[in-house]
């Protein structure tokens, strides 16, 4: 199976020798590209002198410190372009032992993906403190739970791909720049359906260089996650619900000024400005939901306009009938009731627009 080993650099002069000798003794026949940031080391001028001797070395060069996902993501497209069916995932650092590579090589055929997982049975790390182990194990738990991929090692960095699977995922709409890229693929490796297996191994605390992790790293996967969750299939619908409430909060913005300029300012009366600025903050927020919460490229403007002003109308009546309800027959003080039923009426105009107004036909 031709096989390449991706292996992103910073720095990494130090410890990429070392790698280097222990996979050429594993006779695997593998390939090799280094992906360098510009590393003030000299590490693209260490791999370039090896080139000169060996056709097995590849080398790309980056003008600045670009990021772990992006780094991966310009070695996978090198790799599906020069026909390589295997593409390992290998940290520089010594970190990713090479001991494990041909057993892992060796699930391939069956397996789409296989994850060098430290959270399996005979799996470990090894040399790190508890709050690195907390912080590991509570951050693929956390992504675990969000995207509910039953993986027990999201953030580990040790995997071997097999180039079909990653035909299958576009790489061009992949969020994640740092570690939570780790998170990012194998999410969408799951959601296309592959094999996936987790190997165990004990992972080692880099033995030259220094650590990349950083606070600044651990809080985009924090958040990163979220985006990923919102742009995958199981949570499009959520997503879709966040913009319909942000929509309606322009709406509010929109109809609170107007109302207030038309009184204070045009001394118009009240109700009548209440009037108007329904109007307006309606046909804002209808053609914000249709281009972009709904993505509705049809034509159908006014038909479409007719439904969700009487979506809105109905919520409005909601409004009235379950104010009436909470505050006049339970007794429940009205800012409560108003936040309650501002929850129930946005499900309603969300739902009704959703399957009604801009349905997809």
């Amino acid at each position: 199976m031709k096989t390449l080993i991706i292996i992103p650099t910073y720095n990494e002069r130090e410890s990429l020798p070392e790698l280097i000798r222990r996979l050429d003794g594993l006779s695997g026949g593998f390939d090799f590209l280094i992906i360098d940031d510009n590393s003030p080391d000299g590490t693209a001028l260490l791999v370039e002198n090896w080139q000169k001797e060996r056709a097995d070395i590849f080398l790309l060069k980056r003008q600045a410190k670009l990021g772990l996902g992006t780094a991966y993501i310009k070695g996978f497209k090198w790799a599906l372009a020069n026909d390589y069916e295997a593409i390992v995932q290998m940290d520089a650092d010594l970190s990713h032992n090479p001991e494990y590579l041909l057993s892992m090589l060796a699930s391939l055929p069956e397996y789409g993906l296989v994850v060098g997982s430290r959270y399996v049975n005979g799996g470990g790390v090894e040399n790190w403190p508890f709050y690195r182990r907390l912080l590991s194990k509570g951050g693929s738990l956390y992504a675990r739970l969000i995207l509910g991929v039953n993986i027990k090692d999201l953030t580990g960095g040790y995997n071997i791909w097999h180039n079909e699977v990653l035909k299958k995922i576009d790489l061009d709409k992949i969020l994640s720049e740092g570690y939570s890229f780790q998170i990012e693929m194998k999410h969408r490796a799951h959601e296309q359906q592959a094999l996936i297996k987790e190997f165990p191994i004990v992972f080692e605390e880099r033995q030259g260089g220094k650590s990349k992790m950083s606070k600044k790293i651990i809080l985009e996967a924090m958040w990163r996650v979220w985006l990923i969750f919102f742009s995958s299939n199981r949570g499009k619908p959520y997503g879709k619900f966040l913009k319909f409430i942000t929509t309606g909060g322009v709406g509010f913005l929109v109809d609170l000024a107007i109302v207030v300029f038309l009184v204070e300012v045009v001394k118009l009366n009240l109700y009548l400005a209440n009037c108007c600025s329904f109007i307006v903050a309606v046909t804002v927020v209808f053609l914000i939901n249709k281009f972009w919460t709904f993505k509705d490229s049809s034509e159908a403007y006014a038909k479409q306009y007719f439904k969700y002003f009487m979506v809105s109308l109905g919520g409005l009546a909601w409004n009235f009938l379950l104010l009436n309800l909470f505050v006049d027959t339970l007794g429940i003080w009205y800012v409560y009731a108003k936040i309650i039923i501002t929850v129930i009426v946005a499900f309603w105009n969300f739902f009704v627009n959703n399957y009604w107004t801009f349905k997809k036909v």
